[in-house]
């Protein structure tokens, strides 16, 4: 019960992802910190960070939760969530790989994804999982601005139960220096349970201490859900 409560504490204290990094690679040195809340109170609460290595790799932890009634009600609260760190990797990205591509894939670029980590159960299980992802990603060149588009397939699984299968598409534009504005098509599938999503959001950059972000994501079920976040690079 300490290891979660500490886990909880440790995620709404560092404050996730906003729109899928796509398959750019972060420059080496460089890091890429976001933490955000969707929902009430009891809502889901994310941390997403990750930094370049060499070789163009990327390497990230993704993780978030239902933790802030533990955290802020009690050590008897339930608590959920999800840990994952990551590898990212660019394919074709040489210039030699890339004049060797096919025709059609131009410009879009590919990246391959591996990860692990646990689901963390309500129950105090917390079975280990793996996952498998591809993302691919082009900019855009709009009336309003620069921008891109990233598509996002992942696949997790591990432990007793069945695979999870994710989808994202995300578009995204800079009509100033300052504002960024996304549009987000999320989906989730697990056993017969299938959530989707529409998620708009506003980045607001605030100088040095980094960008706020400000989203509602429309659910299937019916549910609308503000999302508030914080992001900084460096």
């Amino acid at each position: 019960m300490r290891a979660r409560l500490l886990l909880a504490t440790t995620l709404l204290l560092l404050g996730l992802s906003p729109a899928l990094a796509g398959p750019w690679p972060r420059p080496q040195g460089e890091t890429y910190v976001f933490v955000g809340h969707e929902g009430n109170g009891d809502g889901w609460t994310s941390l997403y960070f990750e930094t370049g290595l060499p070789r163009d790799l990327t390497f990230g932890l993704d993780t978030g939760g239902h933790v802030a009634p533990l955290a802020l009600g009690g050590p008897d609260d339930p608590v959920d969530g999800r840990v994952r760190v990551f590898l990212r990797a660019p394919v074709f990205s040489s210039p030699e790989a890339r004049a060797r591509r096919p025709g059609w894939m131009e410009p879009w670029l590919l990246a391959v994804e591996i990860g692990a980590g646990p689901d963390i159960e309500e129950d105090g299980a917390m079975p280990l999982r793996f996952a498998a992802g591809l993302t691919l990603g082009r900019p855009l060149e709009t009336r309003l601005g620069a921008g891109w588009t990233t598509v996002d397939l992942r696949a997790t699984l591990g432990g007793a139960r069945p695979v999870r299968l994710n989808a994202a598409y995300v578009v995204g534009v800079k009509p100033t220096d300052r504002v960024t504005l996304e549009l987000g098509l999320f989906a989730e599938r697990e056993v017969d349970d299938l959530f989707t999503a529409f998620a708009p959001t506003m980045e607001y950059k605030l100088g040095e201490i980094g960008a706020a972000r400000l989203g509602v994501t429309f659910k299937n079920t019916g549910e609308r859900l503000l999302r508030l976040g914080w992001t900084r690079q460096f």
